[in-house]
């Protein structure tokens, strides 16, 4: 069985190096970063464009851009963030964390997470905001 010390361990070693790469290269600039499928064929923005510059930007405190690489990604974050430390070290004895977790990545919140992606989606292609 693995811990969670050793799950912190195996998330950090694959984490750090990612970090690194990010704060040092430019995606929209080198070559090793994948580009959006769903883009170059219709394109159009999906609802991820711009993560990994919005990392990159991050990273190296460029805030404003940033938000502009990927506004919802962005506010998304403090969201984001808890949900995958508590699922990946499943407090399985800690029934304040499950309820906590339940409540804010149950079904009920990934149907508004899938509306709320779906009306980025459409804002970022179809506003008339630049």
């Amino acid at each position: 069985m693995i811990t969670n010390r050793k799950k912190a361990l195996i998330a950090g070693l694959l984490v750090i190096p990612l970090i690194i790469i990010f704060r040092k290269f430019d995606p929209e600039s080198t070559v090793f970063f994948p580009k959006c499928v769903f883009k170059l064929l219709t394109g159009l923005d999906c609802p991820g464009c711009g993560l990994q510059r919005m990392v990159y930007y991050m990273l190296n405190l460029e805030f404003g851009n940033a938000i502009r690489a990927n506004a919802l990604l962005f506010f998304a974050i403090p969201y984001i963030l808890p949900g995958l430390v508590i699922g990946l070290f499943k407090y399985n004895n800690n029934i304040i964390l499950n309820n906590i977790y339940n409540k804010l990545y149950g079904i009920k919140a990934l149907l508004v997470t899938v509306v709320i992606v779906i009306f980025w989606f459409i804002y970022r292609n179809f506003s008339v905001f630049p």
